[in-house]
């Protein structure tokens, strides 16, 4: 995380605006999407602000992502310049994904610090 109190951090992650993902992910398949109702849309968007932040605060390369948050996370990557500018407001740094983590911590472990 960059120089910011993890207060600043998690402000700036639950202040992220992310409506136009939100409805690309509930576009077809055929046009980039996942062809998810606006419940999941929503789901997937709380679970990976909720990743972001356990990330911001471990290490995203100690956490496993889950399947909802994996895909959301997918498209926020695709927003090149948005997805550049939230990672080195929440971390300091360009995160980049890796698919194939070798050793990661389930959230789970993490959870006590966002309910």
């Amino acid at each position: 995380m960059q120089n910011k109190s993890l207060a600043q951090t998690v402000q700036y992650i639950y202040c992220l605006d992310f409506t136009k993902l939100i409805q690309k992910t509930m576009c077809t398949i055929q046009d980039g999407g996942y062809n998810w109702d606006l419940q999941t849309a929503t789901i997937a968007e709380n679970r990976y602000k909720k990743w972001l932040y356990l990330a911001a605060k471990y290490g995203a390369e100690n956490l496993e992502i889950d399947g909802l948050q994996d895909l959301f996370w997918h498209q926020h990557i695709l927003d090149t310049q948005n997805y550049h500018i939230d990672c080195n407001n929440i971390f300091g740094y360009f995160l980049h994904h890796n698919p194939f983590p070798e050793k990661a911590i389930e959230p789970k472990i993490y959870w006590k610090d966002i309910l």
